[in-house]
């Protein structure tokens, strides 16, 4: 039960993390929530559909949907009403990212894979979220430009 509530708690966070980028670009509501969205779940079903676990975790089970229509939700509130803190994506990100490294590396050792697929699936898991969502922003990440 407690690593599900971490999972979700991952997905809220890489949620708000993909509606802060959607916001950044401009998107449109829709925009927002499928940036949201992807950034949320893309890294588990990547894992999911390279380890062919099926059905896929946001299929079989609508909390993490539900998750990431909340904490979109409560992104755009949050930021109609107060400023957006400066490092707020970079937080986002480093949560969001050492919450799935973890779980994913666990969906992986439990399905049997051997040390380093465990290692890279827990980093697909951690990062591929991540890596769509400033795909499909077209952002580059600040750390890279320098």
């Amino acid at each position: 039960m407690l690593l599900y509530v971490l999972d979700l708690f991952g997905v809220a966070v890489f949620a708000a993390s993909g509606a802060l980028a959607a916001l950044a670009a401009k998107f449109d509501l829709l925009g927002v929530l499928v940036l949201a969205s992807i950034t949320a779940v893309g890294g588990g079903t990547l894992r999911n559909l390279l380890l062919n676990r099926h059905l896929i975790f946001w299929i079989k089970d609508s909390g993490p949907l539900l998750t990431v229509i909340g904490a979109t939700v409560l992104t755009l509130l949050w930021t109609h009403f107060f400023q957006v803190p400066t490092n707020a994506l970079l937080i986002a990100d480093a949560l969001g990212l050492a919450l799935f490294a973890i779980s994913g590396a666990q969906v992986a050792e439990k399905a049997g894979c051997q040390p380093l697929v465990v290692v890279i699936m827990g980093t697909l898991t951690g990062a591929g979220g991540g890596v769509i969502r400033d795909l499909m922003s077209a952002r580059i990440p600040p750390e890279s430009v320098k």
